[in-house]
C-alpha cells in the first residue's frame, strides 16, 4: 500500500489508485424559490424543507462531502433569512464552504465563472422545479450570509 500526498492541485495516491483532492472555496448561493410545498427554510427533521432539498442537491452534486452531508457547521452553512411556511422569495442568499467540482484541467472548463456556472446547473439538475439556484459566486472566507449585508 502506497499513500502519498501532493500539495496544491493535490493529487492523493491511495492503493495504487489515483483520487483527485478538489479545493474547498467560500461560496455563495443566489436562491429562488415557492415554498407552498414546504414547512418552511430551516432543516427540521422529518418535514420537507428548503434547506434540506437544497442540502441534497449539493451533496448529490458533490459540492458538499459525503462525510459532511446532513451536518450543516461542518460546511458552514448560513442563509440570509428564515421564512415559515408558505413563503416564496425570489432571492435569498446562502452561504456554505463547498468543492469546486469542475476545478480540473480535464473538467473542460477553465475559467472560475464557467466553473461556478457549471457548478450552478448541476445543482440546479437535483432541485425540484419549485426551488432554483440563480447563481453562484465566490465571497472571501470570512463572508456569512446571515450577517454580512
Amino acid at each position: 500500500r502506497r499513500l502519498s500526498w501532493h500539495v496544491g492541485s493535490v493529487d492523493v495516491v491511495k492503493e495504487n489508485e489515483i483520487v483527485k483532492k478538489v479545493p474547498k472555496r467560500k461560496l455563495a448561493l443566489l436562491t429562488s424559490f415557492l415554498g407552498s410545498n414546504y414547512v418552511g427554510f430551516q432543516i427540521n427533521d422529518e418535514k420537507r424543507t428548503l434547506q434540506a432539498e437544497i442540502e441534497l442537491a449539493l451533496y448529490r452534486s458533490g459540492i458538499i462531502s459525503k462525510m459532511n452531508f446532513g451536518y450543516p457547521s461542518k460546511y458552514g452553512w448560513s442563509n440570509s433569512a428564515r421564512t415559515d411556511k408558505g413563503v416564496h422569495a425570489a432571492a435569498q442568499v446562502c452561504s456554505l464552504k463547498g468543492e469546486m467540482i469542475f476545478h480540473h484541467k480535464d473538467d473542460l472548463v477553465d475559467d472560475e465563472p464557467g466553473q461556478l456556472d457549471a457548478m450552478r446547473l448541476k445543482v440546479n439538475s437535483y432541485l425540484p422545479s419549485d426551488i432554483r439556484v440563480l447563481d453562484f459566486g465566490r465571497v472571501t472566507g470570512r463572508f456569512c450570509a446571515r450577517t454580512s449585508r
